[in-house]
């Protein structure tokens, strides 16, 4: 019975560690069409950016997605805006000094 406590512990634990590292908010019962408007690449050790620039679009996001392009053990944080606004602010800061590469997509309506 332990050992398969054990099994079940490690396997959250894996899956928790596999999900960690990305960001998505893409709510899938919303019913709404998604258009790709923002594809960037963002690099860097310590990346603080608004997506999309000032002006960009004037509709609410209605998905987004930080993909971790390394696998690195970096959580991204969205410090302004998000999902359901016109922007986003990100903040995502290397840990020892590495490169991150992530990529980030925008969707609206």
């Amino acid at each position: 019975m332990a050992s398969k406590a054990s099994f079940v512990s490690v396997l959250m634990l894996l899956v928790a560690v596999a999900n960690a590292y990305d960001v998505t908010n893409c709510p899938s019962n919303t019913g709404r069409q998604r258009n790709l408007v923002y594809d960037n690449l963002l690099s860097g050790v310590s990346i603080n950016v608004r997506m999309p620039p000032a002006g960009y679009f004037n509709r609410p996001i209605t998905c987004l997605q930080l993909i971790d392009r390394q696998g690195t053990s970096v959580s991204p944080k969205i410090v302004e805006g998000g999902y359901l606004d016109t922007y986003m602010v990100v903040n995502i800061t290397s840990l020892n000094g590495q490169v991150l590469y992530y990529q980030a997509q925008i969707y609206i309506d």
